[in-house]
């Protein structure tokens, strides 16, 4: 369980980035930190911008990373929550692909849509009436 942690703390943190570089924020593109991308998907999910349940796995797995790379000691995962944590994710992947494939529909010239490339729905990406 310590490996599963470590690891899709990594996929959480990179889909979390992913989802921040789709909005105006430059300074995503130049960070480095861990808190850095952990604070402004925080900021996006207390604004309403991104579904909490994402803001929620990307802090639990923060909590998590630690005593599972770095601790002999301390780690607890039941089966049950990392298989809660992993549809999160599943759900995550899917909601960064959709707003992928919104954003570039907008920026299609001529006003013609670009080719679906995902599948699925951006749920609580975008506040009421702008999606």
């Amino acid at each position: 369980m310590r490996t599963f942690a470590d690891n899709l703390f990594s996929a959480a943190e990179l889909m979390a980035k992913g989802i921040l570089l789709l909005g105006p924020d430059k300074d995503v593109l130049k960070s480095k930190k861990h808190t850095f991308i952990s604070g402004r998907f925080n900021l996006s999910g207390n604004w309403g911008h991104t579904d909490p349940r994402y803001v929620e796995l990307l802090n639990r797995l923060s909590q998590l990373r630690g005593p599972a790379r770095y601790s002999h000691q301390g780690f607890s995962l039941s089966t049950e929550e990392a298989s809660d944590m992993l549809d999160t994710a599943d759900d995550m992947f899917e909601t960064l692909g959709a707003v992928r494939d919104y954003r570039l529909r907008r920026a299609e010239p001529d006003g013609q849509e670009a080719p679906e490339r995902g599948r699925g729905t951006a749920p609580g990406l975008f506040p009421a009436g702008r999606a």
